[in-house]
């Protein structure tokens, strides 16, 4: 049972890095100088999408601790 929650625990932290990271990302982009250097990635949708995993493995994480 103690891997599975090592593994839940590291997509749960590695997810809050990037989520942090397209936070970031997407706030710099909402305040650039020129409005028309429009970046490829979407940041708004990685960060969103890195939250909900996160949030996913980190209850798996607290499942897997509370039954071992």
């Amino acid at each position: 049972m103690e891997l599975d929650f090592a593994k839940c625990a590291w997509v749960a932290g590695l997810a809050a890095l990037l989520a942090v990271t397209g936070w970031l990302a997407d706030r710099r982009r909402m305040r650039r100088a020129d409005p028309d250097a429009v970046g490829w990635v979407p940041w708004r949708g990685v960060s969103f999408w890195a939250t909900m995993v996160g949030v996913l493995a980190a209850a798996g994480a607290v499942k897997f601790w509370m039954v071992s």
